[in-house]
């Protein structure tokens, strides 16, 4: 019998990655006590300009690959997805930083969310959305430019 995955070990795992992740790079994080849509706040407290700067991030895990879009994130304009694949191994662990409008476009939003569906999601991503993905995936040493919190 296969094990059946836990979907929030799998989201904790996630959030531990991108943590590491941003801290690696010298970015704060905070958790919003409340889940509204916001899973992560990744800031700087004080950038070259001597300004407060933080993002909104919602973050999409997955233990293998998957991508998605749900209208539920369009209201916040300047959150942005993390989409956190094979979440199982450091190693291999790979990020996506989209916003709301790119990760509808990347998921042929017009398409996937006509006749008023809300969400839309793939375990198995095709060749073509992995590499328009290309273009959008964070390696270390990249998030604060990807993020636009400065220097």
């Amino acid at each position: 019998m296969k094990k059946r995955t836990d979907t929030q070990l799998t989201e904790l795992l996630g959030t531990a990655l991108l943590q590491n992740a941003l801290m690696i790079d010298d970015i704060e994080v905070a958790y919003p006590v409340r889940d509204r849509g916001i899973d992560m706040l990744a800031y700087i407290d004080i950038n070259s300009a001597r300004l407060f700067r933080a993002i909104p991030i919602q973050i999409k895990a997955a233990t293998a690959e998957g991508f998605g879009v749900d209208k539920k994130y369009e209201k916040f304009s300047e959150l942005r997805i993390v989409h956190i694949w094979h979440v199982h191994s450091n190693s291999n662990a790979r990020f996506f930083l989209t916003n709301y409008e790119e990760t509808k476009e990347l998921a042929n939003g017009r398409k996937t969310l006509a006749n008023g569906r809300k969400n839309w999601h793939t375990s198995a991503p095709s060749e073509d959305l992995k590499k328009k993905l290309k273009k959008y995936e964070v390696l270390p040493g990249e998030w604060k430019r990807k993020l636009k919190l400065g220097s």
